[in-house]
């Protein structure tokens, strides 16, 4: 609704100081929105991925990496734990899926081995349909790489 009012999607609350907690829209989005909220912005245009991913990863957002990753935001070199207060119960789980993605060889291989795994459990299922079917039907009825 804002941003079809004109609000601004790279804008950056520097209400801080501090530079460190400089944070953009999507980077606020990335660390405690939703994964609508993150795609809706990287479609307006917001910028900042890198730093929005390494906050959804250290804050266990892992459902807000996909879309970033997607968009084509650097996986980080090292992935640090987050303070412990908050407690931030996803952030093991984001973390393996950070490194899954990173032994894969980067978000597309990963994908692509994801979208593969999913078509070969399918393909027996449908035998009649053509592999390039069950792709798409595995591409609209999944999030792949997402998991």
């Amino acid at each position: 609704m804002l941003l079809e009012a004109g609000a601004d999607p790279n804008f950056t609350d520097r209400t801080w100081t501090s530079t460190e907690y400089h944070r953009s829209v999507l980077a606020s989005a990335a660390e405690e929105g939703t994964a609508g909220a993150v795609r809706q912005l990287i479609a307006a245009g917001a910028v900042d991925l890198d730093r929005a991913l390494e906050l959804a990863i250290g804050s266990g957002k892992q459902r807000n990496c996909a879309p970033l990753l997607r968009a084509g935001a650097a996986l980080p070199a090292v992935i640090t734990a987050p303070p412990q207060y908050p407690p931030r119960r996803g952030f093991p789980q984001t973390r393996a899926y950070i490194e899954n993605i990173r032994a894969a060889g980067g978000y597309k291989a990963y994908e692509k081995a994801h979208r593969q795994r999913l078509v070969a459990m399918f393909l027996p299922k449908f035998p009649a349909l053509p592999v390039e079917m069950v792709e798409r039907v595995v591409d609209f009825s999944w999030d792949i790489g997402g998991h």
